[in-house]
């Protein structure tokens, strides 16, 4: 608990002061490199987001001491918890840990242990990540209290405290000072940089991934961070975390897709869920079934969280009505794709840094776009803006219900002023009579191509949902240009961006399951 005493806050007590810190942390150094003679083959990975600090000082004691600069890692147990139902912390970071850990002395680095769950996630995820020769644990602090059976090797201090006192170390570098104090933070809690200003505490509270515009700024920059660290699962050997083992997601498609449904398998397979694939003709629906008739017998079987996708706009909204699971919308006839709008945000992110002033447009069969209805309301939301451009057959027949800054039926008029030229599928499944004279003439006047290029700015990048009909929306050159196309990691962004909605949604408000 910290007190109030004249307008001046007070820790209930400080264990360690600065000076205390650093002399710990250089006794540990010499102990680490005593008792692994010398630093050959030796690795510091440090729990973010406390121990990652440490293990940065730590290195710069041995560097001082030996001379030699050991590998220096940060490793985030987020999706490794087994208190993730329980305690849902939405703020996660990538892990970096820039070696291979094969074969090496690894030494975990952690602030204060406590119950020993965060040193056992810690393990496990270690241990995803290659094969060390042997891994050791050192700890500014033990105040004991144990609930598994670890121990640290190295400890700069013991408190014994009780289980009501909370015991946090603050760092100079996101914190101001340095010391270990008795007070009112919880434990766990944590300041760390981030790209954006988002609270580390900021919940969750959604339940469904219906509607775009029922999530705010704040609530997507949360989805992309998420997605980011995800990103780092899989670029790993490994690209599997626990973070879901235990749940039920049924992938419901009566519509046919590639990249969506299978990008969706993977994310929940990656995050150990288990998955139910069907849909269309191999449901009972073919005999007369009713959705909500189908819905209910999936309710019988306790899952967690269904994917819709249907030719029939509102299908998801429908089975957010009659079911107690989370569900995600995976696109819905001509009205929404949020998820494709997300990774479509994240790709962009990726390239841009930021949204705000990026002028954005998206360009062909608008009219029939599911892509498009969630996509330009996110556009918003992030504050960019937004051109719509299309012929005037496949635009709306209020073009104002799109919420674009600017509509046009000229391409070449736009085209200088665009960051980002987000390219759409002619929908000729869709199409009601002849909107247009000829693909040809469509290419010509909306088609991206070589010669069209010239128009846009130098750093302008290109996207689309996917799949592309080269000789319709682009010539191959632009297609598969290496420098503007980023059609192939919109592809990839789709895993990644799922797992962090899958992350969320089913570890928010009430495990989201709440109403």
């Amino acid at each position: 608990m910290r007190k109030e005493i004249d307008g001046h806050d007070f820790p209930q007590a400080v264990i360690m002061d600065e000076t205390a810190v650093n002399r710990a942390m250089t006794r540990i150094a010499h102990e680490i490199l005593e008792r692994n003679e010398g630093c050959e083959d030796l690795a510091l990975v440090g729990i973010v987001t406390r121990g990652d600090l440490l293990a940065k000082k730590l290195a710069e004691e041995i560097k001082e001491i030996e001379g030699v600069d050991v590998p220096l890692g940060s490793l985030d147990i987020s999706f490794y918890r087994d208190d993730y139902a329980t305690n849902f912390a939405p703020a996660i970071h990538a892990t970096n840990i820039p070696f291979s850990v094969d074969g090496k002395r690894v030494v975990l680095v952690d602030d204060i242990l406590y119950t020993g769950r965060t040193i056992r996630a810690a393990l496990d995820a270690v241990m995803d990540l290659g094969r060390p020769s042997r891994i050791e644990l050192a700890v500014l602090v033990d105040r004991g209290h144990r609930e598994l059976p670890i121990s640290p090797d190295f400890v700069g201090k013991n408190v014994p405290s009780s289980h009501e006192e909370n015991v946090h170390l603050y760092m100079k570098e996101v914190d101001g000072h340095t010391a270990v104090e008795i007070n009112d933070v919880a434990p766990g809690s944590h300041v760390a940089p981030r790209r954006w200003e988002v609270s580390s505490t900021v919940a969750f509270n959604h339940k469904h991934l219906i509607d775009i515009t029922e999530y705010s700024e704040e609530d997507i920059k949360l989805i992309l961070e998420t997605a980011k660290a995800f990103s780092e699962v899989n670029e790993r050997a490994i690209k599997k975390v626990p973070t879901l083992k235990g749940k039920t997601i049924v992938n419901m498609f009566n519509e046919p897709s590639t990249r969506t449904r299978s990008s969706f398998e993977l994310a929940e397979k990656r995050l150990s869920a288990d998955s139910l694939n069907f849909g269309g003709s191999s449901t009972s629906t073919v005999k007369g079934e009713s959705l909500v008739d189908t819905v209910e017998t999936l309710n019988a079987y306790k899952i967690d969280c269904i994917v819709v996708r249907d030719k029939h706009a509102g299908a998801p909204y429908i089975v957010t009505q009659n079911s107690p699971a989370s569900v995600i919308c995976a696109g819905d006839g001509k009205h929404n794709h949020p998820t494709q709008a997300l990774l479509d945000l994240y790709t962009i992110w990726e390239h841009k840094g930021d949204f705000h002033g990026l002028k954005v447009a998206v360009v062909g069969d608008i009219a029939h776009s599911r892509v498009c209805g969630s996509l330009i309301p996110a556009l918003k939301i992030m504050g960019c803006e937004t051109y719509a451009v299309a012929p005037g057959t496949l635009l709306p027949p209020a073009p104002e219900v799109l919420g674009c800054d600017h509509v046009t039926s000229d391409l070449d008029s736009v085209l200088p002023e665009l960051d980002v030229v987000y390219m759409l599928r002619v929908q000729q499944e869709r199409l009601e009579g002849a909107p247009f004279p000829t693909i040809r003439e469509y290419h010509k006047l909306f088609g991206l191509t070589k010669d069209r290029e010239k128009l846009m700015k130098p750093d302008a990048i290109i996207c689309h949902p996917g799949p592309i009909n080269r000789g319709v929306e682009f010539d191959s050159y632009m297609a598969d240009h290496p420098q503007r196309s980023v059609i192939l990691e919109q592809v990839y962004a789709g895993i990644c961006v799922r797992m962090a909605i899958l992350y969320l949604l089913l570890g928010g408000a009430d495990n989201g399951l709440a109403s």
